[in-house]
């Protein structure tokens, strides 16, 4: 949403919901958005996640055909 943008709410958002994970976790994109590829790999890259990224191809709801996506895979591990 246009209006919020250079506010960092989607940084802000992500990290309180990352916050309260642990395990593995897998964050996919439509590789064509690469509004979205570029806003996770920054995040990435800002809070120092170490990831393992592959693409592929599949069927996305709602959409004819087969989409590329790509998702980046990591592991946050919490102490108690």
């Amino acid at each position: 949403m246009k209006r919020y943008r250079g506010t960092n709410i989607a940084s802000i958002t992500v990290e309180k919901v990352l916050g309260q994970l642990s395990g593995k976790i897998s964050i996919c994109q439509l590789a064509a958005n690469q509004r979205a590829v570029g806003f996770w790999k920054k995040y990435y890259r800002e809070h120092h996640i170490d990831y393992v990224e592959t693409q592929e191809r599949i069927p996305v709801d709602g959409l004819e055909g087969l989409r590329e996506i790509i998702s980046q895979s990591f592991e946050i591990q919490r102490t108690c």
